[in-house]
């Protein structure tokens, strides 16, 4: 339960020990634990055996399973310029691949997020989980004095597996549900997630989490526009990260009934013509411009 509110983890472990498994627990965990948590998913690979949950929001690939890098790349300076603003927020973004990070951004922009970026975003309710495949220079983006900072400012939460024979007759990596920490000062501690802590289990204490909330909060920038462009608005507000045309129409909301692609992408454009968020629109289709509220 220690790593429910816990300082940046990287996840780490041999080739299916289950890391990703023990990400999606622990952000599950926080979901059901922490009010109102929000978890974003930035993965640019798909696994059909090993997806992420509905609940969580999902980037990093297109919708014909190509990698979306600027998807990826949207998520990680959303999350520099939430703790850069100090905004208080609920999130857990997971970085799954992260050594793959280097095809994405330039170092600067890493950096951005792993120096003081980094350090801070316990404070504002931010809890970022890294999952990699080692711990040198050569698994890990950015120089070697750069590896050093992220060793030095993450949780270390290693999943443990056993070998085993497969019914092919050949060995393989079976999870067994064991995990290793170490914390930031250094002191460690092992354990096994119990049977009964599963995926569906937390999934059903959630209940139907996907709850409509855009209605509960008025903030005063919206006292000025009239629907659609409010219900819009205030859901993107509440994501605290860039969002879709098709985000949007995810959400199906009564106000939008019979709007298509086009129209929803013509409401962010008004709204960043008011100066309420930034529009990224170049080159994409309808449904993949992504919005930014302020």
């Amino acid at each position: 339960l220690r790593t429910v509110k816990s300082h940046p983890i990287r996840m780490v472990g041999k080739q299916r020990t289950g890391k990703s498994t023990m990400a999606k627990l622990v952000c599950l965990l926080r979901m059901v634990l922490l009010e109102d948590h929000q978890v974003v998913a930035s993965t640019p690979h798909y696994e059909p055996g090993n997806r992420y949950p509905d609940v969580f929001k999902v980037v990093g690939l297109t919708p014909d399973g190509r990698r979306d890098y600027p998807a990826i790349q949207r998520e990680w300076r959303g999350l520099a310029k939430r703790v850069h603003d100090c905004r208080i927020n609920s999130n857990t973004t997971v970085w799954d691949e992260f050594g793959l990070f280097d095809q994405v951004m330039d170092e600067d922009e890493i950096k951005s997020v792993l120096t003081s970026c980094l350090r801070e975003t316990m404070k504002f309710g931010e809890y970022p989980i890294f999952i990699v495949h080692g711990e040198t220079a050569a698994f890990l983006p950015g120089s070697k004095g750069l590896v050093t900072v992220f060793l030095g400012g993450t949780v270390r939460v290693e999943t443990i597996g056993e070998l085993i024979e497969d019914e092919d007759g050949l060995e393989t990596i079976k999870p067994t549900g064991k995990f290793h920490i170490t914390w930031l000062d250094g002191s460690q501690e092992s354990g096994q997630i119990p049977e009964w802590l599963t995926e569906k289990y937390l999934l059903d204490m959630l209940g139907n989490p996907v709850v409509d909330r855009t209605q509960e909060v008025e903030p005063e920038e919206t006292l000025r526009l009239q629907e659609p462009l409010k219900t819009i608005y205030l859901y993107a507000k509440k994501q605290n990260s860039w969002i879709t045309v098709r985000d949007v129409q995810r959400k199906d909301f009564a106000v939008l009934k019979g709007k298509g692609a086009k129209n929803i992408r013509q409401y962010l454009g008004l709204l960043a013509d008011s100066g309420l968020g930034e529009i990224e629109e170049e080159g994409k289709s309808d449904s993949s411009v992504s919005f930014l509220a302020k």
